[in-house]
């Protein structure tokens, strides 16, 4: 009997005697590493029956050479409180897990560099997003008769029951995944569970360019898990774009059923934009996971971005599906794609106070861990079309072709409007096959890390950014409240 009482002290004294030394922590560092890929740091871990497993400043630093200087996650504290009788069965169940206060900021110049290296070990077995162009190199030019009238698009395929598309490798894993598909019914037992989460702040950004960012601030939420059915709730606090664009105070539910956190078709008022918001996590080997923001036919408006002065920008009606969906144990096997229209885009030019005007157009784009791909993006008028497809890869590669097919008057004043522009830009149009309508092929490149366009003298190459505010104007390129 003294024996009895005694293990569980014993226990209890060894395992924070251990955890509390370089050994203990730099094991469980390594385990960790081993799960994420991404060496981690630890300041201490701790074990009481009536606390459970209390993790203090957990850290994940930078990957060398990736030029960010703060951590990429810190975490001031995590607490499981786990089942034993469920890790005495072989199952490793937790009634309550904590994270209080949690800052992570991750640049996109490092997301590219996990992208790249992830890409690098699984370049024979990548699927790259289809180009739609059959073979085709997505930078060429359109063809010459492609500038009048868009093709008829087809409408998106209906979702399953969240307007979800099926998980990635649902029915195929990706290579590399070892996770198994999830059954039809999955037994419901009378184990649950609880997530909880507090002061966590979310940033993505831009090392090269500091402005670009997104942030989520305070958010915090209880989420149900194993179990029966269960709902629970996310708030957050603060959505930021850039330094001053921001959304204050969404609460989104959560639902908790078959292994799966669920998000379904969710309204959002998101920057003054109506968007509908699905999204799915299930918990099994790999951790799959869907997103889906969608927006319905509506009217834009954009005044809450330029605030003290006219919109250059309408739209009468736009709608958009954006889908996401892979793997979070697999991020080579991440993929998206992007579907957007609109009808009667006006832009209005405050420099002379002349408009443009679009009937309807469209953009197709696919993402994958390769990079992105712009299929087709179309904007068609009576008097001017503007078509353009190319790519972006994750190792900074990118070309783009822009068509502008005019008619003779308004091609006569696009080139004097660039000649204007105070700098040695040319803007020659040629014919297209009838002679109501020429054409200018433009090649935009990054070179060097730069942005460059053949609008110089016999199509030299010039800096992109700068020659397309001194052709726009200060006035039609400045967006106060955008990065």
């Amino acid at each position: 009997m003294f024996l009895v009482l005694l293990l569980p002290v014993l226990l209890w004294g060894g395992f924070n005697l251990f955890f509390s030394t370089p050994w203990g922590t730099g094991f469980l560092e390594e385990k960790i590493e081993e799960r994420i890929g991404l060496a981690c740091e630890i300041e201490s871990v701790t074990w009481s029956p009536w606390a459970g497993v209390v993790m203090q400043d957990f850290r994940i630093p930078p990957p060398a050479g990736s030029g960010q200087k703060t951590d990429m996650v810190s975490i001031e504290e995590i607490q499981v409180d786990p089942s034993w009788i469920s890790l005495w069965g072989g199952e490793k169940r937790w009634e309550r897990l904590e994270v209080r206060k949690m800052e992570a900021e991750i640049s996109i110049e490092i997301i590219q560099m996990i992208l790249a290296r992830y890409e690098e070990r699984t370049a024979d077995t990548l699927v790259v997003a289809d180009d739609g162009g059959g073979g085709e190199n997505p930078s060429r030019p359109p063809s010459a008769g492609e500038g009048t009238e868009p093709e008829p698009e087809p409408e998106p395929e209906p979702g399953n029951g969240t307007n979800l598309p099926p998980i990635a490798g649902q029915e195929k894993e990706p290579p590399g995944t070892p996770g198994e598909a999830l059954a039809e019914s999955v037994p419901v037992d009378e184990f649950e569970g609880v997530i909880v989460f507090s002061e966590v702040r979310l940033r993505i950004y831009s090392e090269k360019a500091p402005k670009l960012s997104m942030t989520l601030g305070d958010l915090k939420g209880e989420i149900p898990v194993w179990g029966a059915a269960r709902e629970g709730e996310v708030a957050v606090g603060l959505v930021q774009l850039g330094e001053r664009f921001a959304e204050k105070s969404l609460t989104i539910p959560v639902t908790w059923e078959n292994r799966s956190f669920d998000v379904t078709d969710h309204p959002l008022k998101l920057f003054g934009l109506d968007i509908r918001l699905s999204a799915a996590l299930i918990l099994q080997g790999g951790f799959p996971v869907g997103l889906q923001l969608e927006l319905p036919a509506q009217q834009v408006d954009l005044s809450s971005v330029f605030l003290d002065r006219d919109s250059p920008i309408e739209v009468a009606s736009l709608k958009s599906q954006n889908f996401l969906q892979g793997y979070l144990g697999f991020p080579a096997s991440f993929q998206g794609q992007s579907l957007t229209e609109f009808e009667n885009f006006v832009f209005h030019d405050l420099t002379d106070g002349g408009e443009t005007r679009f009937r309807r157009g469209l953009s197709k784009i696919k993402l994958s861990a390769a990079g992105l791909v712009v299929e087709d993006v179309r904007m068609v008028g009576d008097d001017d079309a503007i078509l353009m497809n190319g790519f972006a890869t994750t190792g900074g590669a990118m070309a783009a072709t822009v068509r502008i097919v005019s008619s003779p008057e308004r091609a006569d004043s696009h080139e004097k409007r660039v000649k204007g522009s105070g700098a040695t830009f040319t803007l020659d149009f040629q014919s297209l096959v009838t002679p109501d309508r020429e054409f200018r092929d433009i090649r935009i490149e990054g070179r060097s890390g730069v942005l460059m366009m053949d609008l110089g003298e016999e199509r030299s190459w010039v800096p992109f950014i700068p020659a397309a505010k001194a052709i726009l104007g200060r006035e039609n390129t400045e967006l106060p409240n955008l990065p």
